[in-house]
């Protein structure tokens, strides 16, 4: 293949997948904002399919496919760009011998290098710099506590949790299924089918994110659990 066309076809892609970076993050930000995940009595919204996180995800690894095409473009450009870091990094200095090829690649080695180098201590600042707020593990949108005599509905079920032996600051959505399934006694497979999950799901996953997933309530857990222990003779769950 011509280098050319090649360079033709990385530059396509590279606006395919840029335009798709953009469209994804219009969706997470105006389509479905922060709160429509469902969690804390939010409405559950999703698009072809797929909720806020799905989303997410998806512009994650848009953005992962652009810094693979930009390593592509480099090494497509690679004697330009060693070119030009040359001239900008020896600006100034007196004239002499015209630098080697080896010279020239070490310009460009040092420029990628720093690069990276920089990306790295962006991330490892952001990591080291991230906080975890009250209320435990996903809650990305806290709210305040309220009262458990103020609370309703589906979120006073998550309050009160599943039974008076579940810690109550432990919400619905912070809950695993194994979790679920070692406080109530109701077997995780029980509950799948219930709320009719597929069998891959895993018992590790929390019921927040699946709600969100699979658009069930929580009074349907509840259900669910209070016919097992019925069925099983066990104390109904308290309200």
């Amino acid at each position: 293949m011509r280098r050319n066309t090649l360079n033709f076809l990385v530059d396509i892609v590279s606006l395919v997948v840029m335009f798709g970076m953009i469209a994804t993050g219009l969706v997470i930000r105006f389509v479905l904002p922060p709160g429509t995940g469902g969690r804390h009595g939010g409405a559950h919204k999703v698009l072809c399919g797929l909720g806020r996180h799905d989303w997410g995800d998806i512009h994650f690894w848009l953005a992962v496919a652009i810094g693979v095409l930009l390593l592509v473009h480099v090494a497509l450009h690679w004697a330009w760009v060693c070119g030009i870091v040359q001239r900008l990094v020896r600006r100034g200095e007196p004239g002499g011998t015209k630098a080697t090829a080896w010279t020239r690649n070490l310009y460009g080695s040092g420029f990628l290098i720093a690069t990276v180098a920089a990306f790295a201590a962006f991330l490892w600042i952001a990591w080291a710099s991230a906080v975890t707020l009250p209320g435990g593990a996903g809650n990305e949108h806290q709210t305040p506590p309220r009262k458990v005599h103020e609370v309703e509905g589906d979120d006073q079920e998550e309050h009160e949790g599943l039974h008076a032996g579940y810690r109550p600051d432990n919400g619905w959505g912070s809950a695993t299924l194994a979790e679920v399934e070692a406080d109530t006694g109701v077997p995780v497979a029980v509950i799948r089918e219930g709320l009719e999950l597929p069998d891959t799901v895993s018992e590790k996953e929390r019921l927040g994110r699946l709600r969100q997933r699979y658009g069930f309530e929580m009074s349907a857990v509840r259900a669910i659990i209070e016919k097992h222990r019925n069925q099983a003779g066990a104390a109904p769950v308290e309200q």
